[in-house]
């Protein structure tokens, strides 16, 4: 069923809203247009020579503004409104600012009729301020550098990160940049107005948006995501009422609209802070919940000056306190942003937030105190405005802290005698891992590497082991050691470095890791080749990884991975040598009985030919000549060089195995069950003779004097698989693993070479050799299985 055009319409729109959140460029332009619009129309309004201008920013339907809080020239208050001129007892209407500004225009005082909603009208004799070019230039310079630092808070957090709060944190920046342009040139023209306005809609909108969305999305919004849409459908429909009622309307009207705005923005810091409550209680994310947690205590220290204003200020001074108040929640929100999603990305972004949010902090105890004593300073009047005694402190501080910075770091190299060199540190670990020859030792240099960066941490080693992972050695008092959830987690995630604390929903094999005290996974990778990981469990339980220690974990794993390859290539090379004169020795062997076969072959034919055809031992003569046959040309495929290879029939390589096996273990020791017609078999699969002969001797070994070992062959997806099954003690997993590693035995007078042996073999074939306990406990069962059309 296609949907209507009344439900389509909020998809689409929710869709195209989610769309501008994934288009970083949108977002940039969301944060910067708005201003750079702004910043050209109040250019365009600056006066060019000397004019006379009313002391009050107005509204155009002659309505004082609510930002003449911030104008100390202005001695009446939001939302007092001018009805008539007074002149000689004759009294002349008033109906737009113009005509406010044109009475003032001669420089002289003039009595206007104020209406206020608090009192009766009054009359009120109003000197108009003279506005000069270099003084509004100044002020102007000033809105703009402090509009600037905004959009570049928002480039460097919400577009870098691009999560969802960047929308509504892009556009709450760009609010109020418009706001501080604007309000600094709203003296000289109402050509901000409809601005304005559409500016306090979508901070409105945005605000109720990012209460939304902020620390993570609503479980509402997953389900409906066109109700991100409501907020900003609403806010502009009021935006729109405020613009009527700012040119047409009355002081009555155009408050009531304004209200409703503020209303809708305190309803979306209650959201947001609710928001934020539920999701420290009851989020899974710990990355979520610290956010959450940083903009609460952000939004504790703004709500306590913003109370008092709206408990003992007067109308202007509220509006302006709960539009200041939104105006400074993207600090909190940025702040979180900044500290645990752009931290990720690079650090210097992290490094160049800090420095902007450490100047702002000391840029308003400068304001504070010079805004208190501007009257005993003598300040002059151009450089008394708000804004113009805040940015000229901020970027008085911005050239001076870096030398401040540099004075202290040259007093400080005269007073400290030793100072952390992380660069060469991280020399000294890479020599000192290099430098070991066994994986345990190699593991104590690494927990000990791991803790000169991050504090007391438990690491567990565990190198790659083909498909498993078995463990090398753990360091420190507490860990967490499951080679099968280390597997998953291969195939789970490629990140170089996991921190389980950053992730919202953890999947049940990390979830119980993560309960078990392991903070994170660091991938041990050499040329694109998983070596292994490094599981790392802190002492302090839920502890997220700063990017300089991802980085130093990062580092460590990879000298980890080289350390132990070149451990592996060393003991490779140990082994090759051995059987390498294993195989001269074997080479020998095998061309010395070539000729006693071919004799014991010679001998039973001609028995058997000499022997009465009905005699019963003919038939056993002619299976000895047939198996010494077999087991000759087995020697002679050994020593061939050409690439030619014998075809055997699977009966026949049974029975040779048997026969080995009953030479040294006697009669009655192996039952062969069925075996399939496989016809003949491909070339070199005679070869698997010799793994069931080592895998047969170990079975009968493992097993009591009176058990068996079966023999079972089958045919299954293109495969022919061999089982091998014994009644024995069975093996420990450990045991498993290690039974394939050359010279590695577990009984006495043992090698450690047939099974190494026997893999060997059946991989050349493109098989798989493995080893397997019984499902009752009891034995060992050995499973080759080989292609049958290699």
């Amino acid at each position: 069923m296609e949907p209507t055009p009344q439900e389509e319409f909020p998809n689409k729109l929710g869709e195209w809203i989610d769309w501008m959140r994934r288009k970083r460029p949108v977002l940039a332009a969301v944060a910067v247009l708005p201003v750079a619009i702004t910043i050209v129309i109040a250019l365009l309004a600056q006066p060019l020579e000397p004019e006379y201008v009313f002391p009050c920013p107005l509204y155009p339907n002659a309505t004082i503004a609510f930002t003449s809080a911030l104008h100390e020239s202005c001695p009446l208050e939001y939302p007092d409104q001018i009805d008539a001129v007074v002149r000689d007892e004759r009294v002349d209407l008033v109906r737009s600012d113009a005509e406010v500004r044109a009475q003032l225009a001669a420089g002289e005082p003039v009595t206007f009729r104020i209406h206020s909603l608090q009192g009766p009208p009054r009359d009120m004799t109003l000197t108009p301020i003279l506005i000069r070019p270099g003084d509004a230039a100044v002020r102007l310079a000033a809105a703009c550098s402090l509009a600037m630092i905004l959009v570049a808070t928002v480039l460097l957090t919400a577009v870098r990160a691009g999560v969802p709060a960047s929308l509504p944190f892009s556009l709450i920046h760009a609010v109020a940049g418009v706001g501080i342009v604007s309000t600094v040139a709203a003296n000289t023209t109402t050509a901000f107005e409809v601005g304005d306005a559409l500016a306090r809609g979508a901070m409105a909108g945005a605000v109720m948006h990012l209460g939304l969305v902020f620390p993570q999305r609503r479980g509402i919004v997953e389900q409906f995501p066109e109700l991100i849409a409501a907020p900003y459908v609403f806010a502009s429909i009021v935006s729109a009422v405020e613009i009527d009622a700012a040119y047409s309307g009355s002081a009555l009207s155009t408050g009531l609209a304004q209200r409703m705005l503020m209303l809708l923005i305190a309803l979306g810091v209650v959201l947001l802070a609710m928001g934020c409550f539920f999701t420290v209680r009851q989020s899974a994310s710990h990355l979520a919940r610290g956010q959450a947690r940083v903009f609460l205590g952000g939004l504790a220290v703004l709500s306590l000056p913003v109370a008092l204003a709206l408990l003992l200020g007067s109308p202007s001074l509220r509006m302006a306190a709960v539009t200041l108040l939104a105006a400074l929640l993207p600090f909190p929100v940025g702040y979180a942003i900044s500290r645990y999603e752009v931290a990720d990305i690079d650090s210097s972004f992290r490094n160049v937030l800090a420095q902007a949010l450490y100047l702002t902090l000391w840029s308003a105890g400068f304001f504070v105190v010079l805004y208190s004593l501007q009257d005993r300073l003598g300040v002059p009047e151009v450089f008394k405005h708000p804004t113009v005694i805040f940015a000229g402190v901020y970027c008085t501080l911005l050239p001076l802290d870096p030398l401040r910075a540099r004075l202290k770091r040259r007093v400080r190299a005269l007073l400290v005698t030793q100072r952390v060199d992380w660069e060469g540190l991280g020399r000294e670990y890479a020599r000192r891992i290099a430098a070991q020859r066994s994986a345990e030792s190699v593991a104590n240099a690494v927990g000990e590497a791991i803790r000169s960066g991050l504090g007391p941490t438990g690491v567990a080693i565990l190198v790659a082991d083909g498909d498993s992972f078995h463990l090398v050695d753990v360091v420190g008092s507490r860990s967490f050691v499951d080679p099968s959830l280390v597997a998953r987690l291969a195939e789970w995630s490629s990140e170089a470095v996991i921190d389980l604390n950053r992730l919202a929903d953890l999947p049940g094999p990390l979830k119980e890791a993560h309960d078990a005290g392991v903070c994170a996974f660091a991938r041990a990778e050499m040329n694109n080749r998983l070596v292994g990981y490094l599981v790392l469990v802190h002492d302090k339980r839920n502890r997220m990884l700063g990017s300089s220690e991802k980085l130093w974990v990062a580092m460590i794993a990879g000298h980890t991975a080289s350390a132990l390859v070149a451990i592996q290539l060393e003991r490779d090379l140990r082994v090759a040598e051995r059987f390498a004169a294993r195989g001269r020795m074997e080479a020998e062997l095998a061309h010395d009985i070539g000729k006693p076969l071919g004799a014991l072959e010679l001998t039973a034919q001609r028995l058997a030919d000499h022997i009465d055809p009905a005699d019963p031992i003919v038939p056993q003569l002619r299976k000895i000549a047939r198996i010494a046959a077999h087991v000759r040309e087995l020697t002679r495929a050994a020593l061939r060089t050409d690439g030619e290879k014998s075809r055997a029939k699977l009966e026949d390589l049974v029975q040779i195995a048997c026969l080995e096996v009953r030479s040294v273990h006697g009669e009655h020791r192996v039952v062969v069950h069925a075996l399939p017609d496989l016809g003949e078999l491909p070339a070199g699969f005679e070869r698997l003779v010799r793994v069931l002969v080592n895998l047969l001797d170990n079975a009968i070994r493992a097993s009591a004097p009176d058990d068996v070992a079966d023999v079972r062959a089958r045919s299954a997806n293109g495969f022919l698989e061999l089982e091998v099954e014994d009644r024995g003690a069975g093996m420990p997993p450990d045991q498993i693993r290690r039974a394939f590693q050359p010279f590695v035995t577990f009984r006495p007078g043992g090698t450690g070479l047939g099974l190494a042996i026997s893999r060997q073999i059946v991989t050349s074939l493109g098989g798989s050799l493995s080893l397997a306990a019984r499902q009752d406990g009891r034995g060992t069962v050995a499973l080759a299985r080989v292609p049958l059309n290699p």
